[in-house]
């Protein structure tokens, strides 16, 4: 479902095998709301956790392979 969908006629449905977590008082479906309201959050989570694997991993390659600085 998008976003602001009105997917049901009926405010405040409860959980369903069709709307997993309910709607709220508009008929939306509170899992796809869920879902795009976190799209930024997790891209900026992977995004850190990527940049900080690259960093550790060069600086440990570093390391093993000059010594000297990197080691302190």
């Amino acid at each position: 479902h998008g976003n602001a969908e009105i997917v049901s006629d009926v405010p405040w449905e409860p959980m369903s095998s069709v709307h997993l977590l309910g709607t709220d008082n508009l008929g939306r479906d509170l899992l796809s709301r869920m879902i795009y309201g976190a799209r930024i959050t997790l891209f900026i989570a992977v995004l850190a956790t990527a940049l900080s694997f690259s960093l550790g991993a060069i600086l440990g390659f570093s390391a093993a392979v000059f010594g000297g600085w990197f080691d302190t």
